[in-house]
């Protein structure tokens, strides 16, 4: 069968606007990629805060408060041997700095080394007896060691600092749920919630109390 010559063009007209289009497509690839677009960061938001951190302290590692940083975020990255390290060399040449020492003993709870958490935790209150994070952090310790008045008191002190920090509140209620006392840890939960009114941790143990009749 013979083509028409308005076949034949149209034929041609066709192929030459795939061509055109295809060539236009990879341009504009190029020109977005060289230009515009990004590569897509697959790094989660904590890798990122991590990394930001990480650089910060290789860039200026004689910084403690860029060495602490890092120190606390390779913990909770999981890599407790370099934070180790770390914790204790800042501790050493930094023998009278209260963050540092404070977080070195969290860190050491937190691993279970809760002897060595309660000498640094002494350490610091000897000689700032209401500093407030030793304070709630070694009556979290005491809470859990058992030593519930001892945990009383480091919480006492703190909420002489803090008589309004919800949070702190919430840790003496807990205190008193481990003495079995459930009507003295619903007054504190209630202050709590006072300061704090959707502090959920607060609401969740008050609402535990109610059910179980305490």
């Amino acid at each position: 069968m013979e083509q028409t010559n308005s076949e034949v063009s149209l034929r041609t007209a066709v192929i030459i606007l795939i061509a055109v289009i295809t060539a236009l497509a990879v341009i504009g690839l190029y020109v977005g990629n060289k230009f515009f677009w990004k590569p897509v960061d697959a790094r989660t938001v904590a890798e990122k805060r991590f990394d930001s951190i990480e650089t910060a302290y290789k860039n200026n590692p004689k910084d403690k408060q860029a060495a602490l940083a890092y120190a606390i975020a390779l913990y909770t990255q999981g890599k407790n041997g370099a934070a180790e390290k770390l914790f204790a060399e800042l501790a050493r040449k930094n023998p009278g700095d209260n963050a540092i020492l404070v977080n070195y003993a969290s860190f050491k709870k937190d691993t279970g080394d809760r002897k060595k958490a309660a000498e640094l935790f002494e350490k610091v209150l000897k000689k700032s007896p209401y500093f407030v994070p030793a304070n709630v952090q070694y009556a979290v310790l005491l809470r859990e060691q058992g030593k519930y008045e001892e945990a009383l008191t480091k919480i006492d002190n703190a909420l002489r600092i803090e008589p309004a920090a919800a949070d702190i509140l919430l840790e003496k209620a807990k205190i008193y749920i481990a003495m079995k006392d459930g009507q003295k840890a619903k007054e504190y939960l209630q202050r709590a919630l006072k300061f704090v009114p959707n502090y959920e941790e607060a609401q969740k143990l008050m609402k535990q109390l109610e059910q179980e009749g305490k």
